[in-house]
C-alpha cells in the first residue's frame, strides 16, 4: 500500500514538475511583456510631455500669421495623438500587469502543489526503501507456510483439543 501510494505520488510529482516548469515559462513571458509595455508607456509619456510643451510654445497670441495658425493646429493635433497614444499605452500596461499578477498566482499555486507532492514523496521514501525487504521476507514466509499441510498445525490452533485442567 505504501509502495503503491509512493508510486502514485511520484507520478503526480513528475506531472507537477512539468506544470511548474510551464508556469515558470509563462510567468517569465508575462514579465517580459509587462516590462516591454512599461517601456512603451514611458516612451508614450515622454512623447506626450514633448507634444504638450510644443503645443504650449506654438500657441498664438493676438494677431497670428497664417503660418502660426497652421503650426498651432499641427501642434494641437500632435498633442491629441500623443495623449491618445499615452492612454492606449496605459491600458496595455494595465492589462499586461494584470496578466503578470495572474501568472504569478498560477506559479505560486504550482509551487505549492509541487512542494506538497515533493514532501509526500520524501516522507514515503524511507518507508518504501527500508520496509520493502521486511515485507518481501514476510510475503516469502507466508508463501512457505502455504506449502505446509493444513492439518499439521490444526491441533495447536483449534480450541477443542486443548483442555484447561
Amino acid at each position: 500500500l505504501v509502495g503503491a501510494s509512493a508510486q502514485r505520488d511520484a507520478t503526480s510529482l513528475l506531472a507537477a514538475k512539468e506544470a511548474l516548469a510551464e508556469a515558470e515559462v509563462e510567468e517569465a513571458a508575462a514579465a517580459k511583456a509587462a516590462k516591454a509595455a512599461e517601456s512603451q508607456h514611458a516612451e508614450a509619456m515622454a512623447k506626450r510631455r514633448d507634444a504638450e510643451w510644443y503645443a504650449q510654445q506654438a500657441r498664438c497670441g493676438g494677431n497670428p500669421s497664417k503660418e502660426d495658425e497652421i503650426a498651432e493646429k499641427a501642434a494641437n493635433a500632435a498633442m491629441k495623438k500623443a495623449v491618445d497614444l499615452h492612454g492606449a499605452a496605459q491600458n496595455i500596461t494595465a492589462a499586461r500587469d494584470k496578466t503578470l499578477v495572474a501568472k504569478k498566482a498560477e506559479l505560486e499555486a504550482s509551487k505549492r502543489a509541487h512542494a506538497e507532492l515533493q514532501g509526500r514523496v520524501d516522507h514515503a521514501l524511507p518507508f518504501v526503501t527500508h520496509a520493502r525487504p521486511f515485507f518481501d521476507w514476510l510475503a516469502a514466509s507466508d508463501d512457505d507456510d502455504d506449502d505446509d499441510d493444513p492439518g499439521e498445525h490444526a491441533s495447536e490452533a483449534s480450541p477443542e483439543t486443548t483442555t484447561n485442567e
